[in-house]
């Protein structure tokens, strides 16, 4: 996948508690931030209507 190099602000606390986060990971900082906004998009996708919904 490709990859592009992007510059934001974030509050100097929040950046701590990724770190920290990162660290106990075992995964660098960026890739914390992409699993993070990963999971984030994945939650806000709509959800398809499973069989069970259709019943109801």
């Amino acid at each position: 996948m490709p990859m592009e190099v992007i510059r934001i602000v974030i509050d100097a606390e929040l950046l701590r508690e990724i770190d920290q986060a990162a660290r106990r990971a075992g995964i660098s900082r960026s890739a914390f931030i992409s699993d993070a906004l990963r999971e984030y998009l994945k939650r806000l996708r709509p959800r398809r209507p499973t069989e069970r919904d259709r019943k109801f």
